[in-house]
């Protein structure tokens, strides 16, 4: 026996009716397969996916109750960057590893980026210079660098690939040394919880505007993207990408 419909004397007017208002997709709907930022941005509301903001800034607002829960309640948060600081520069004057040939107008960079900046921003934050395709770490304290990685000419080639993404097509390609800024995300954590990723963000743009104001007497040009291909610029450089991760890269042009 067949089933009957609710609406006995079914029209054309009536049919069409429950297919343009049914809650399930009508088989000839056309599917958007492209990205399209502003059409995501004026849906969203009628949309189950994640907004970034939903997923990064609500949760990571502050609030009297949450604080509780936070070591950053129960001591002062610089004094542990600063001790994590010392700690760090002891370890890398003991570490002995290949030397780094780098011009003196970019080295003098980084010590004047070092000199300058509050020592507790460099807790969740690090600089990382590649030159004559070798990758090292500075240590602001100490005012060392510590070779961590020797690129291969397919690392070379994928560095520059990856930060020149959105760069103009006839861009001459850059010859000079790179310097990043690396967040390390959990350091930030372990004293705010959610809170620390807004606040290491926060810290690497005071590290950049450092590097470019110190870059300025020395006569250095320097070029900050932020438009680079994450994943590949990250693997190049053997960063993980998820706790540690890219935030900002140098193209570095001076005198030298």
């Amino acid at each position: 026996m067949l089933r009957q419909r609710s609406h006995r004397e079914l029209t054309p007017q009536k049919l069409l009716s429950e297919v343009f208002w049914s809650p399930l997709d009508w088989p000839s709907k056309t599917i958007r397969l492209e990205k399209n930022g502003a059409y995501e941005v004026r849906h969203r509301s009628l949309s189950g996916a994640i907004s970034p903001a939903e997923l990064y800034h609500e949760n990571s607002k502050l609030t009297a109750s949450t604080l509780q829960s936070y070591t950053a309640s129960e001591i002062n948060p610089d004094e542990v960057k600063i001790e994590f600081a010392r700690r760090r520069s002891a370890i890398a004057k003991k570490t002995t590893t290949v030397p780094l040939n780098l011009a003196a107008p970019f080295r003098k960079l980084l010590t004047d980026v070092a000199k300058t900046t509050w020592p507790q921003l460099f807790y969740s934050i690090e600089l990382r210079v590649v030159a004559a395709a070798l990758a090292a770490i500075h240590e602001p304290l100490s005012d060392t660098l510590s070779v961590v990685k020797r690129l291969s000419a397919g690392d070379v080639e994928r560095m520059h690939r990856a930060i020149r993404l959105t760069a103009p097509p006839k861009l001459p390609p850059h010859t000079g040394p790179h310097l990043f800024v690396v967040a390390n995300f959990p350091r930030n954590e372990v004293l705010l919880g959610q809170r620390g990723y807004r606040q290491t963000l926060l810290e690497a743009g005071q590290i950049a505007q450092s590097i470019v104001s110190a870059a300025a007497p020395l006569r250095i040009e320097t070029w900050p993207i932020s438009d680079f291909d994450d994943r590949e610029l990250d693997s190049a450089l053997e960063i993980d990408g998820v706790e540690d991760s890219t935030l900002i890269a140098f193209e570095l042009k001076g005198t030298a």
